[in-house]
C-alpha cells in the first residue's frame, strides 16, 4: 500500500487499477439534438442511437409544462385514440380579510393519435382554440429537437449501460464504478460533457486494485444483482397468483435478463467472491422457473 501511495504522490500512473469512480452534474443545459449528436459522432459514439428525437407524447407534455405560468394544465382523458388536456387559469382575488384563489377553465387541447401516427404531423393532429394553436405547434417543433439537463443525464447513463458497464456505489446513485477495460468510454463521455454548453461536469479518477476497492465494488454489484432477482421473483409470484398476464415476449425478455445477469456476474466474479457462486445458482434457478412458465 505504501508503494502505491508513493506512485500516486509522484504522478506515476503505472499502478494496477480496478477501474474508475465517476460522477457527473448537469445543470442549466439546453442544447439542440443535432448538436449533441454531432458531438457524439465526433468522438466515435453512435449519435443516431444516443441522440434521438423525443417521442410525440413526451414532446407534447414538455410543451404544456412550458406554458404553465399563471395557469394549471392537467390531463382530462387519454385512451388509444386521443389525449385531452385542460388549461385552467388560477387567479388570486383580494377580498378584504379573506383573499382566495379562483379557477376558471380557459380551454382544452386534444391530440388525435390516429392522425399523428398516420401523418406524423403534429399540427394536423392538434385540436384546440386558434388563440393558442400556433404557439403550441412552434413549441412542439422546438421541444422535439431540444435537450435539457435531464436528457443529457439520461443519455450518459444509457451510453455507460450499453457501451460499458456501470455500478452504483451509493444507494441514491450519483457515484459510479466503471471497470478499467472501458477506459475509452469514460474518456469519450468526459470529452462529450466538456463540449456541451452550460454547466455539464463529468469527473473520474482511477481506483487502485486493492482489497478495499474490490470490497466496495463487490458490494455495489451484489446490491444491484440482488435487486434484479428480487424484482423477477415478485413478477413470477404475480404470474403464479394469476394477477399478471404472461406472453411469449414477456418470457423471452426475462430469459434475456437472466443471461445478462449471468454475464455480469462473470465479469465481476473476482470481486464477488462467494456471492458470485450464489448468484450463479439463482440465475440457473430463475432460468428454470421461466422455462416452466
Amino acid at each position: 500500500m505504501n508503494a502505491l501511495r508513493n506512485m500516486m504522490d509522484t504522478g506515476d500512473e503505472q499502478f494496477p487499477i480496478l477501474g474508475y469512480v465517476a460522477w457527473w452534474n448537469v445543470r442549466g443545459v439546453k442544447i439542440n439534438r443535432t448538436v449533441f449528436r454531432d458531438i457524439l459522432n465526433g468522438l466515435g459514439l453512435d449519435g443516431n442511437k444516443y441522440a434521438r428525437p423525443h417521442n410525440y407524447r413526451s414532446t407534447f407534455i414538455r410543451c404544456l409544462k412550458g406554458m404553465e405560468e399563471k395557469r394549471i394544465i392537467r390531463p382530462v382523458k387519454e385512451d388509444q385514440d386521443r389525449m385531452i388536456y385542460q388549461f385552467t387559469a388560477e387567479t388570486l382575488v383580494e377580498d378584504g380579510d379573506t383573499p382566495h384563489l379562483e379557477y376558471t377553465q380557459e380551454l382544452q387541447v386534444e391530440i388525435d393519435k390516429s392522425i399523428y401516427f398516420a401523418e406524423l404531423e403534429f399540427g394536423q393532429a392538434l385540436k384546440c382554440d386558434s388563440s393558442i394553436r400556433q404557439q403550441l405547434i412552434e413549441a412542439f417543433n422546438e421541444e422535439r429537437e431540444s435537450y435539457n439537463s435531464s436528457d443529457i443525464t439520461r443519455y450518459v447513463q444509457k451510453i455507460f449501460n450499453e457501451e460499458a458497464d456501470i455500478v452504483s456505489l451509493r444507494p441514491q446513485g450519483a457515484v459510479y464504478f466503471v471497470p478499467a477495460e472501458y477506459e475509452s468510454i469514460v474518456t469519450k463521455v468526459g470529452q462529450a460533457m466538456e463540449a456541451i454548453p452550460g454547466d455539464a461536469q463529468f469527473d473520474f479518477f482511477p481506483v487502485p486494485d486493492v482489497k478495499s476497492a474490490r470490497t466496495m465494488v463487490g458490494r455495489g454489484v451484489n446490491s444491484e444483482i440482488a435487486a434484479e432477482f428480487a424484482k423477477m421473483d415478485r413478477e413470477i409470484q404475480e404470474v403464479k397468483a394469476g394477477t399478471k398476464e404472461v406472453t411469449d415476449k414477456w418470457v423471452e425478455h426475462r430469459k434475456e435478463v437472466v443471461q445478462e445477469l449471468k454475464a455480469r456476474i462473470q465479469m465481476y466474479s473476482d470481486v464477488l467472491g462467494e456471492a458470485g457462486g450464489e448468484f450463479n445458482r439463482l440465475a440457473k434457478e430463475f432460468g428454470s422457473r421461466l422455462i416452466e412458465i
